[in-house]
């Protein structure tokens, strides 16, 4: 047999009422209704679950353990209806998405609202879902974080993870300061101006050699700042040379990326739980992000 789930409602109001009559007004339907689904009932069960008194009606022991039965199934609807709303809020809502500050603000930003510069180093083939974006480390439902080289993903290995690309730093100055001072030719030539100083790069072991360079040099960082947007100010001001990525003059002609050292470098991922992806608009947040980046010739993604 498969009960509906009117009648497992109106054996619980019996239960709790004591009175098909009063079942019957608690659920809407009418009493003679009530007595032909629990009649029906009965004969699914083959014993009988009920005892007509002049009080009211009593449950058998066999009807109260149809009822705590009732009772298991009523819970589970809960869940379900509960379940079915909260992947409906899930949905709608905008997928959140943690990420260096730099990548927000020069790329992930730009791109998801439709207005990234046609020089913009990523290409989103289509367009993302309405998104959130967080801070780097905030958790959230795709968190794109910066790794060194060959190492470790620092997350636990419930969660997907999917490598982007490699992003490459070179020292960069404004034409302004160019101009002024010229371009450094080595780095020892380097070590010998003004530092502008990114305060992630002191604790970041791919950029080491920078760190070195600016604590070492003769003038020592001329400012450290803690944003990507900050560093890329102060360096437009001309008043030293910073390390930016590769493509920071594919965003803004007024710098200019010099070719001094080797480029240093910090892989990209994504990273997320399962679950999330099993989210249509995460998904496709997931998928339009690690295409876009696959795609781009400036992260050497494959």
């Amino acid at each position: 047999m498969a009960t509906d789930l009117t009648t497992i409602r109106l054996l619980m109001a019996i239960a709790d009422s004591g009175s098909f009559n009063r079942a019957a007004s608690i659920v809407g339907i009418k009493e003679s209704t009530v007595s032909r689904r629990m009649s029906e009932l009965e004969q699914a069960a083959g014993i009988p679950l009920f005892l007509k008194r002049t009080t009211g009606t009593e449950l058998t022991e066999a009807g109260r353990q149809v009822v705590a039965a009732a009772e298991s199934v009523m819970e589970a609807v809960v869940k379900f209806d509960d379940a079915v709303s909260g992947v409906g809020r899930a949905v709608q809502r905008p997928v959140t998405i943690s990420a260096p500050e730099g990548l927000s603000s020069y790329i992930l930003a730009p791109l998801s609202s439709g207005f990234a510069p046609p020089t913009c180093p990523v290409r989103f083939s289509d367009a993302l879902p309405p998104v959130s974006f967080l801070p780097l480390g905030t958790p959230a439902d795709i968190e794109v974080i910066l790794v060194q080289p060959g190492a470790p993903i620092p997350k636990t290995s419930d969660y997907v993870s999917r490598k982007l690309g490699l992003m490459q730093f070179r020292p960069a100055a404004s034409r302004g300061y160019l101009e002024a001072n010229g371009a450094p030719q080595t780095v020892a030539d380097l070590a010998r101006r003004p530092i502008l100083q990114h305060s992630a790069y002191t604790i970041l072991p791919s950029f080491a050699r920078w760190a070195d360079i600016a604590a070492t040099g003769a003038n020592g960082p001329v400012v450290t700042v803690s944003t990507s947007s900050a560093l890329h100010r102060v360096t437009l001001t001309g008043a030293g040379i910073s390390l930016l990525p590769t493509f920071s003059e594919l965003l803004d002609p007024s710098v200019v990326v010099l070719p001094v050292g080797e480029p240093l470098g910090v892989e990209v991922w994504a990273v997320a739980l399962p679950e999330t992806l099993s989210l249509p608009t995460a998904k496709r947040a997931w998928e339009v992000l690690s295409h876009g980046f696959h795609s781009s010739v400036w992260f050497n993604a494959g």
